[in-house]
């Protein structure tokens, strides 16, 4: 059994509807309609679908203000099978078996804006086509004339350089700037200590007064605590200095002193210049009227060096240089692989063209790599081939017939569209093909008619076409056929055990 499932709306997301064969449901705003779509931007009756067998429905738009699509291709009656989806307004219906659930996250629009495409049908475009179209008309002008300045891989070398140095920039100075921060508050904390193993080691000399025991520098030598720029033992009652010897009985050597002996317990100081000041009272009990009571007699004071180990200038760009050197490294043998596959891939397309021309074939085939655009390219090949064969003299001739596609039309100006083998298995697929039966080349090709076509007419018709042309060796043979209430010229030839079809659109006077 085949459902109709809702998979993304305004309303009824989710929803299920079973089809029976033979069943026929109407679609639309209408409370009369079997399948209510409550949306304005839906008509009162949108379209009617037919249950056929095999999995199969035919869709009809019942002319709709908004227009009705299958798998993005507006339509007028088409046929459907499971796993298609059809888009009204801001809906996406899934026919499916039992109506497998779809992501539909990525892929499918909420708009169905249309354009103009070959033959004259319209396409589905999605919203996020927009922002490449403004990339397109306002960035792809500057691309295209440094394209035809310089040479790609200089381009391609150049921004690829230039996205890494604003990468390596913009993640090295905050991350700099952090380390710079952690090394401070560490160099702060070492200040801290050395300032209160001073203290520790002075405090009994104070205690005992004896001034000339004092000791003002834990370190053997000068540099064996980086940081370190002076220290003193201030006396926290008269404001002088004890300690160094030399400098004994002098006044406080800064305003940062004079703030530490003030203090009761450790204090830290910041200069402007990262300099920290950091100071850790002596305390001593004094014995007043037989009551003991603690008071700060000296302070360890300690002025100390925060910038020690953090990042400069220098340092910075060194990183940010080094950086580079492997980013440089690493980016030329990602693009010796680029340019390996590139070239590879192009290599093959240009044998593909070579080979054609040199065997007279009108088509090419896909190129083996997956790589969407070179297929487009081989699409377009494929048609240029065809216009080669047909106007330019260079004769598409079955082996030992001395006829050609140019001599069997002849004044008709086509040029094919598709291309079957003798099972008619698809062998060629071009754009325009896509637009009118709304299956991609990719998948198209390797599949029989039946496969790459979801109208029954129209796969009828090619049927027709290659008996009746089988008759006569590049001989054209013409039909006009309908698709979404437009006319075509279907030409088929069949010449070198291939069939070639070319589609035409026909103008009124035709």
């Amino acid at each position: 059994m085949i459902a109709l499932k809702i998979i993304k709306g305004p309303s009824h997301k989710g929803q299920s509807y079973p089809l029976e064969v033979g069943q026929t449901k109407l679609l639309g705003r209408s409370q009369g309609c079997d399948i209510r779509l409550n949306s304005k931007d839906i008509s009162k009756r949108h379209f009617r679908l037919t249950v056929l067998p095999g999995g199969k429905a035919e869709v009809e738009d019942l002319g709709s203000a908004n227009g009705t699509f299958i798998n993005g291709v507006l339509i007028k009656k088409h046929m459907v099978r499971a796993g298609d989806y059809i888009g009204v307004s801001n809906y996406i219906i899934q026919l499916g078996v039992e109506a497998p659930d779809v992501d539909t996250s990525a892929g499918f629009a909420t708009d169905f804006e249309s354009t103009e495409q070959a033959g004259g049908t319209k396409l589905q475009q999605d919203p996020r086509n927009k922002a490449k179209k403004w990339i397109n008309e306002n960035i792809g002008p500057w691309a295209d004339k440094l394209g035809i300045k310089y040479d790609l891989r200089i381009l391609v070398i150049s921004s690829l350089l230039i996205w890494v140095s604003a990468v390596i920039i913009s993640t090295v100075i905050p991350l700099v700037s952090t380390a710079n921060t952690a090394i401070e508050a560490e160099s702060i904390e070492s200040a801290k200590l050395y300032a209160r193993q001073l203290a520790r080691l002075n405090q009994q000399a104070i205690l005992e007064q004896r001034y000339r025991d004092l000791i003002e520098k834990i370190d053997e030598r000068p540099g064996q605590t980086p940081g370190v720029y002076e220290s003193y033992i201030l006396d926290a009652q008269k404001a002088i200095i004890l300690a160094p010897a030399s400098q004994a009985g002098n006044n406080l050597p800064s305003r940062f002193a004079v703030e530490a002996i003030q203090q009761n317990q450790t204090h830290v100081s910041k200069g402007f210049d990262g300099t920290a000041y950091v100071s850790v009272p002596i305390k001593v009990g004094i014995n007043e009227g037989g009551r003991v009571e603690t008071r700060v007699e000296a302070v360890a004071f300690v002025v100390f060096d925060t910038q020690y180990g953090v990042f400069g200038f220098p340092q910075i760009l060194n990183q940010i240089v080094n950086s580079l050197l492997v980013a440089l490294v690493t980016l030329v043998i990602v693009l010796i692989f680029i340019n390996s596959w590139i070239d590879g891939s192009l290599d093959k397309l240009h044998a593909r063209i070579q080979s054609a021309i040199k065997n007279s074939e009108t088509y090419l085939a896909p190129v083996d790599i997956k790589w969407n655009k070179l297929n487009e390219v081989i699409n377009d090949a494929s048609s240029l081939l065809g216009r080669i064969g047909a106007g330019s003299g260079v004769e598409s001739t079955a082996p030992g017939t001395g006829a050609s596609w140019a001599d069997a039309t002849a004044g008709m100006n086509i040029i094919p569209s598709a291309a079957f083998d003798e099972q008619l298995i698809v062998t060629a697929w071009n754009p325009l093909m896509e637009s009118l039966m709304g299956i991609r080349a990719h998948i198209a090709i390797g599949n029989d008619i039946s496969g790459a076509s979801r109208d029954l007419a129209f796969e009828s018709t090619v049927r027709a076409l290659a008996d009746e042309s089988l008759a006569t060796e590049w001989r054209a043979v013409t039909k006009t056929f309908e698709v979404s209430g437009e006319n075509f010229l279907m030409s088929m030839i069949y010449g070198g055990r291939n069939f070639y079809l070319a589609i035409k659109a026909l103008e009124e006077d035709d």
